[in-house]
Protein backbone atom coordinates (compact mmCIF):
# COMPACT_ATOMS: atom_id res chain seq x y z
CA UNK A 1 0.00 0.00 0.00
CA UNK A 2 1.43 3.37 -0.87
CA UNK A 3 1.61 5.94 1.55
CA UNK A 4 1.21 9.41 0.57
CA UNK A 5 2.31 12.99 2.13
CA UNK A 6 0.01 15.23 3.51
CA UNK A 7 2.50 17.76 1.37
CA UNK A 8 2.44 15.70 -1.55
CA UNK A 9 -0.94 15.93 -2.32
CA UNK A 10 -1.41 19.59 -1.05
CA UNK A 11 1.17 20.16 -3.83
CA UNK A 12 -0.74 18.30 -5.89
CA UNK A 13 -4.15 20.14 -5.58
CA UNK A 14 -2.48 23.80 -5.67
CA UNK A 15 -0.69 22.64 -8.83
CA UNK A 16 -4.47 21.51 -10.07
CA UNK A 17 -6.24 24.51 -8.79
CA UNK A 18 -3.58 26.87 -10.79
CA UNK A 19 -4.21 24.90 -13.59
CA UNK A 20 -7.91 25.05 -13.75
CA UNK A 21 -6.82 29.45 -12.66
CA UNK A 22 -4.80 29.75 -16.20
CA UNK A 23 -7.77 28.17 -18.46
CA UNK A 24 -10.25 30.24 -17.16
CA UNK A 25 -7.55 33.53 -17.89
CA UNK A 26 -7.12 31.98 -20.83
CA UNK A 27 -10.75 31.61 -22.05
CA UNK A 28 -11.64 34.63 -20.62
CA UNK A 29 -9.04 36.60 -22.88
CA UNK A 30 -10.31 34.43 -25.69
CA UNK A 31 -13.69 35.97 -24.81
CA UNK A 32 -12.61 39.09 -24.82
CA UNK A 33 -11.32 39.20 -28.33
CA UNK A 34 -14.03 36.88 -29.69
CA UNK A 35 -15.79 40.03 -28.34
CA UNK A 36 -13.58 42.84 -30.47
CA UNK A 37 -13.64 41.23 -33.34
CA UNK A 38 -17.38 40.63 -33.30
CA UNK A 39 -17.56 44.15 -33.01
CA UNK A 40 -14.61 44.99 -35.42
CA UNK A 41 -16.68 43.54 -37.76
CA UNK A 42 -19.88 45.01 -36.95
CA UNK A 43 -18.31 48.61 -37.97
CA UNK A 44 -17.69 48.49 -41.81
CA UNK A 45 -15.28 51.29 -41.71
CA UNK A 46 -13.20 50.23 -38.65
CA UNK A 47 -13.02 46.95 -39.96
CA UNK A 48 -11.64 48.22 -43.47
CA UNK A 49 -9.14 50.24 -41.50
CA UNK A 50 -8.05 47.71 -40.02
CA UNK A 51 -7.66 45.54 -42.82
CA UNK A 52 -5.83 48.35 -44.56
CA UNK A 53 -3.47 49.22 -41.66
CA UNK A 54 -2.55 45.64 -41.97
CA UNK A 55 -1.71 45.40 -45.44
CA UNK A 56 0.26 48.75 -45.02
CA UNK A 57 2.57 47.03 -41.87
CA UNK A 58 2.92 44.39 -43.92
CA UNK A 59 4.09 46.23 -47.38
CA UNK A 60 6.62 48.30 -44.61
CA UNK A 61 7.88 44.93 -42.76
CA UNK A 62 8.28 43.20 -46.06
CA UNK A 63 10.07 46.41 -47.57
CA UNK A 64 12.30 46.36 -44.58
CA UNK A 65 13.21 43.12 -44.89
CA UNK A 66 14.52 43.41 -48.67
Amino acid sequence: MFRVSFSFVFTLEFMAKLEIEKHAVINRQVSNVQSLCATIFLIPDLRYSLIDAHREITRTHLAECI
